[in-house]
Parts: structure tokens; sequence; C-alpha cells
């Protein structure tokens, strides 16, 4: 069984040494696979449940994949992200012909439905 957590990767100076990263983290005990997208520097990493059985084992390997990580860049840090899944919602509201209704019902759902961004046209 595996799990997948995912990183950021801050102060890195170049994006050069990411297959060397990966590589030196995929020679740790507890990982299967890993990768890190060059755009924004995310890991992702792919641990083996049967050997991370716990919160304590769990912090060993993020200590000796920031360990693998310092042989090449000396400065970097490890931040645990939690990436949600961003999805779009589009709904039609036919014969709305006030403004001011369209407005309120802008209103009622910036307030009721969790989001980033609601537009009303």
């Amino acid at each position: 069984m595996l799990e997948i957590k995912n990183y950021q990767l801050i102060k890195i100076s170049s994006s050069r040494n990411f297959k060397r990263i990966c590589n030196e983290i995929l020679k740790t005990e507890y990982v299967k696979s890993v990768s890190i997208e060059n755009s924004n520097n995310m890991m992702h990493v792919e641990y083996d449940l049967e050997k991370v059985t716990n919160d304590e084992i769990l912090l060993k390997a993020e200590e000796l994949i920031l360990k693998a990580i310092r042989e090449y860049e000396k400065k970097a840090i490890i931040v645990k992200a939690d990436v949600q899944e961003k999805f779009r919602k589009v709904l039609y509201l036919r014969n709305i012909d006030c403004a001011h209704c369209a407005s309120r019902i802008e209103s009622i759902a910036r307030k009721t439905i969790e989001n980033e961004k609601i537009i009303l046209d």
C-alpha cells in the first residue's frame, strides 16, 4: 500500500539538480517513488505504508529526504503542501434581466459556496 505526500521545495537555487535529488531520495528505504515539478518546485513523494507505519517513522523519512536534498541544495527547505483539486462549476441562469437581482445572486453565492472566485455576467 502506498501514500502520496506533497512538499513545496523552498530556497532552491537551480532545477538542474532535480534528477540527482530524486535519485538520492529513492535510496531511502521508505520511499517508493518521487517526482519534482520544475514549474513550481512541488515534490510528490510516494511512501511505502508497510514501512511507514506511524508519524514518528514519517518524520524520520522526511529528515532523510531533507538530508538527501541538502547534498545538492545546501539551503533547501521542505514544507508540507496540501494539494486541493481545482474544479470549475458553471451555472447558466436564464432570463435574468435585472442587474440588482444578478448582484444579489452573486453575493449569496459568495457567502454560501466555498470558492476562490465567483463571477456573474
